[in-house]
């Protein structure tokens, strides 16, 4: 592993920015990573966050989400923070923070930086007071809507309620 950046912190905050180690389903999670550059260099950077099983359940980073790296000098220090919605299932979560250089393609980056498995995060819900917002290991984007039929002889004819 190279030594041209070196991470220096990682910080996990609730929507408030204060510190948390648990969270309810659909919080907004941020996690900031803290890195220092050994070496003039462009840097990506990216999230891998895992269950309880060890299963990568979202691997996501400056790269995925389309932003350009961040050009450091030698010595300048840098912040990636992503900002997370917990569409997960309750349970215990551990991350892993990543400092790639040279990631102008996706998996071409050559890793300079890996944090250790970091957590657990607390995802939790009171499934016997509140209403899920979902049910299953994930909170996918999705949409519904019911239809009226207003003329049984022309089924073309609904109408939203």
């Amino acid at each position: 592993m190279s030594k041209s950046v070196t991470i220096l912190g990682v910080d996990v905050l609730d929507s408030n920015d204060i510190q948390v180690s648990k969270v309810k389903i659909a919080d907004q999670l941020t996690i900031r990573t803290y890195m220092r550059a050994n070496i003039d260099g462009e840097y990506t950077s990216a999230i891998e966050l895992k269950n309880r099983y060890g299963q990568v359940v979202t691997s996501n980073g400056s790269y995925t989400l389309g932003l350009p790296p961040l050009r450091l000098r030698s010595g300048e220090v840098g912040i990636f923070e992503i900002k997370i919605t917990c569409m997960l299932e309750a349970g215990q979560y551990s991350f892993q923070s990543t400092v790639e250089m040279d990631a102008h393609e996706i998996s071409l980056g050559v890793p300079v930086a890996i944090s250790p498995w970091l957590g657990p995060i607390s995802v939790d819900w009171e499934y016997g007071i509140d209403r899920a917002p979902f049910l299953g290991m994930f909170g996918v984007p999705v949409s519904a809507k019911f239809l009226k039929l207003i003329d049984i002889k022309s089924p073309k004819s609904g109408s939203e309620i």
